[in-house]
């Protein structure tokens, strides 16, 4: 056991893939302690982000959200002895069935724990950054993080470990290895509302896997003081909670040990199916070759368990948080479609990015998994031919889907009694706001599966992808012209519909889709064929027909040219800051008027009356009316002080006592006027305003 052991360690740290999950998981609490792009859990009002009680909850989240990696490293540690088409060597040796199985199994589990623990290291140096508000931390204690690794995050892993382990050593599916670790995250997250439901807090503490129900039971009377120090207590329903979860662990652990058979001939994995299109009597049908090609992949993606049960268990969850679309507040409103088209489209973002991720590298890798590359490889057939058809089957297989989100949506509506169906807009949003961003992700995942020719790697930079694109904004990078697939906010309106947010859309969509096609391009010229499959000799050997040329070059030029005039409506057309930089000068707005004005006697608004003019199509509005003050302090008022939005227009101003202007700043829309004659306590004066909102561009860019 001790020689398997140390081999399943040694291949596994030398695996790059490795590291990069540890980076993924180390990101995610780094940019959760340093910055506001990314919440996991948290503190409740004073409680500190490191104290235990909230390591507790991040790893407890973390663990379900990471699931799909740890049936990466786990999952697969067996079948890969059977993808390399080795088992049969381990199987004639004198290694016993204990050694060979529990060596792979504690190896692996050994690096996961590793792997995980970059959660803990994430807090740990986030919290020494010099940017992070020391407010917000508590003093750094070891037992801490040593408290949260024993009782959470080990206890979890061992859970996690036991179930992927053992079905992917009975399966030996590598989809299936995958779809463990989505189905775990979906029951998760569906059994946490499920439970929220149940009376009995001590029967739903015992139900979560992860611990972080029985954490709270066990917490809940804990004062300020006790969250932000007190260690999590290894008693009453946090204890329940490890023993019957652990206790899962070995009964997993020891059914899949007597079920697995250490024999080559009750192994053997079955045949794989032939990737090459079918021919009808030795002919092909009368057909385009990669059409052919992309209605096969598509079949054989739609056909596929793990696609079909990754399709039920999202639009399962889609369902039961759509079923929540006509709460708001506490009140219950008409499960309208412009409510219920974002929330099954929201709900089912997560689907689609691993949908995405996952069989971007199954169809770039496909003949490679199965074999048989060097038989296609040498067919007459283009390179490009067959990286288009991969490419399209996907597009189409995410365009059936938002069809199944169209479907859920309505079905939902009616089982509300609610029969305004409105499938235009359903229709709008989903393949006008949705799919174009589906449809660069897909290019970008094809554009990575090709450069690193890692499938695991490849996987990786996918999830950092999604990762930064989040995280950036958070740096004062929150620009859409360099955040990937990033485009305007869309609100739609019973009124207006989309208003004036079409507009922009278009323009970012169009951007960032011609930004996808050389992605699609480059994936083209990259594309693996034959052995020799070194970046350099693919660049160089790699060619593209006269047509992708034209179609590159012109996508070249329109992106450079959609950029800028995105640029000029974004920054110069209106006054662009990123998040960040609206935080700061909102700050300094604070500083430097507070201490002068928050104390200055100023009158209140007695009385209104307006007049608005809207143009929902165009965004923009008029409104004119009087503001009747009354001074009802004691205190003589001398300056008048005024706040308006600063991208209004202030077309009129005038106050019916004499007043001079006084401090102007257009920055904040901060202005006062300095009254001739103090206004008395108890007398009034009228305000008339007109103010405008006449801007065009891309405000919202």
């Amino acid at each position: 056991m001790r020689t398997v052991f140390l081999f399943e360690l040694r291949f596994r740290l030398r695996q790059v893939s490795t590291y990069l999950f540890f980076l993924v998981l180390f990101l995610l609490t780094f940019l959760f302690v340093t910055t506001d792009a990314v919440k996991i859990g948290g503190g409740d009002g004073q409680v500190k982000v490191n104290a235990p009680i909230v390591l507790g909850q991040v790893v407890g989240i973390m663990g379900a959200f990471g699931s799909v990696i740890a049936s990466a490293l786990i999952g697969t540690a067996i079948y890969r002895d059977f993808e390399a088409q080795a088992h049969e060597l381990f199987f004639t040796t004198r290694l016993s069935k204990r050694a060979y199985f529990f060596g792979r199994y504690l190896g692996s589990l050994l690096v996961t724990v590793f792997v995980f623990s970059g959660l803990l290291f994430g807090v740990l140096i986030g919290s020494l950054m010099p940017w992070v508000d020391r407010a917000s931390l508590g003093p750094f204690r070891l037992e801490s993080y040593l408290n949260v690794f024993a009782l959470i995050l080990v206890p979890n892993l061992f859970l996690l470990s036991a179930l992927f382990f053992v079905f992917g050593t009975l399966t030996r599916s590598l989809l299936g290895i995958y779809l463990q670790g989505v189905l775990v995250f979906v029951g998760w997250a569906m059994a946490l509302t499920l439970m929220s439901a149940l009376d009995n807090r001590m029967l739903a503490s015992l139900l979560d896997p992860f611990g972080l129900a029985s954490s709270g039971v066990v917490t809940r009377y804990w004062t300020l003081a006790e969250k932000n120090s007190a260690l999590l207590p290894l008693t009453g329903a946090l204890l329940y909670n490890r023993l019957i979860w652990s206790g899962v662990a070995l009964l997993v652990l020891g059914i899949g040990y007597r079920l697995f058979q250490f024999s080559a001939r009750a192994m053997l994995p079955n045949p794989p199916p032939s990737p090459l299109p079918r021919r009808e009597g030795g002919v092909a049908r009368d057909e385009p070759g990669w059409v052919r090609l992309t209605r096969f992949y598509f079949r054989d993606i739609v056909r596929s368990v793990p696609f079909l049960v990754i399709v039920a268990a999202g639009t399962l969850l889609m369902i039961v948080n759509a079923s929540q679309a006509d709460k708001l507040l506490d009140n219950t409103i008409y499960p309208v479609t412009r409510e219920m088209v974002t929330q099954v489209s929201g709900s089912f973002t997560l689907f689609f990015l691993i949908l995405i991720t996952f069989y971007s590298g199954e169809l770039v890798w496909r003949e490679r998994t199965l074999k048989l590359d060097q038989i296609t490889d040498a067919l007459p057939v283009r390179s490009h031919t067959v990286a288009l058809a991969k490419l399209v089957a996907l597009l189409l297989v995410l365009a059936l889907l938002g069809g199944v989100l169209i479907v859920a949506g309505i079905a939902v509506q009616a089982a509300k009694g609610y029969f305004h169906f409105e499938v235009p807009v359903y229709l709008a949003y989903v393949y006008g706001v949705v799919y174009p961003l589906l449809v660069c992700l897909v290019a970008l995942a094809f554009a990575i599966h090709t450069l690193v020719n890692q499938k695991f790697l490849g996987h990786t930079l996918i999830l950092v992808s999604f990762i930064a694109t989040q995280a950036l904004p958070s740096m004062g990078l929150d620009h859409r012209l360099y955040l990937f697939a990033s485009t305007p906010d869309v609100k739609l309106s019973d009124m207006n519909g989309f208003g004036p947010f079409t507009v922009p859309l278009f323009w970012f969509s169009l951007y960032w889709l011609l930004a996808s096609v050389l992605l699609v391009m480059i994936a083209l010229k990259l594309w693996v064929r034959g052995k020799d499959d070194s970046l350099r000799w693919r660049w160089r050997v790699g060619t593209l027909p006269p047509v992708a040329r034209l179609v590159a070059a012109s996508a070249i030029a329109g992106f450079v040219a959609t950029g800028v005039w995105i640029f000029v409506n974004t920054n110069q057309r209106h006054t662009y800051r990123s998040d960040k930089a609206t935080k700061t000068l909102q700050v300094e707005y604070e500083q430097k008027y507070k201490a002068r004005y928050s104390k200055l006697p100023q009158p209140r608004v007695t009385d209104v009356e307006l007049d608005v003019t809207l143009w929902p199509e165009k965004g923009q509005f008029l409104s004119k009316g009087t503001f009747t003050l009354k001074n009802k302090t004691n205190q003589p008022v001398t300056e008048l002080v005024l706040q308006t939005d600063p991208d209004l227009t202030v077309k009129d101003l005038q106050l019916s006592v004499p007043s001079t202007p006084g401090v102007v700043d257009k920055d904040r829309g901060f202005r006062t006027l300095n009254l001739a004659q103090p206004l008395a306590p108890g007398a009034t004066a009228q305000l008339t305003f007109a103010v405008a909102y006449d801007k065009v561009g891309f405000p919202n860019g």
